[in-house]
């Protein structure tokens, strides 16, 4: 009986030691991964941001009016977030430049309630040059998972928001601020002489 025992404890341990295991290559996978998206956002100057929000819902016009609000508020609280900690926001006349790229898809299948079951993600791109062919075009550089959620598109926005701060995290860490460099104050030349004197 305790030998039966016994064997369950190792089987478990063995079971959780391997679970440990796994987890920590996924981790170490994870941690590489998250460093070349932060390295292919160097020496970066700014974006460009795009944001296309598609609401379904039973009524084509409502789907639309919703379509463009949602769009035009999380453009601006796009926006507002990069300027916030410091990342330009470039002009959308600025040919090839990168962008930021959010992508929204809502639905919701009925007239009474304002529950929709949502997706949305956020790339970065920009132009690349392919090695083979020496070619340049469009590349992304970062990108979030997708994210799968339900609720209101208050909820949503947010969700988003939290996506483009992970974003902001990786640009800032991979585009550190330089600090001024601090200037020495000079002594006049007269000082070091009557120092040399009183010496």
């Amino acid at each position: 009986m305790k030998t039966k025992k016994y064997v369950i404890v190792a089987a478990v341990i063995g079971c959780i030691a391997v679970f440990l295991t796994i987890k920590a290559i996924g981790i170490t996978k994870h941690k590489f991964l998250k460093d070349k998206y932060r390295e292919r956002l160097q020496k970066s100057s700014g974006v460009t941001v795009y944001v296309e929000v598609v609401v379904s819902k039973p009524n084509l016009d409502e789907s639309r009016s919703i379509s463009n609000k949602c769009e035009q508020e999380l453009n601006t609280e796009v926006e507002l977030e990069l300027r916030k900690y410091g990342i330009q926001v470039l002009d959308e006349a600025t040919v090839f430049a990168p962008s930021l790229k959010v992508d929204v898809f809502a639905t919701n299948h009925s007239t009474e309630n304002d529950f929709y079951t949502y997706c949305y993600m956020v790339q970065h791109h920009e132009l690349a040059t392919l090695d083979r062919t020496k070619l340049k075009t469009p590349g992304i550089c970062w990108h979030s998972d997708l994210v799968l959620g339900r609720g209101g598109l208050d909820d949503l926005k947010k969700g988003v928001i939290v996506i483009v701060r992970n974003y902001i995290n990786d640009y800032l860490a991979a585009n550190p601020k330089e600090e001024p460099a601090k200037k020495q104050i000079e002594k006049p030349i007269f000082d070091s002489i009557w120092m040399d004197r009183l010496n």
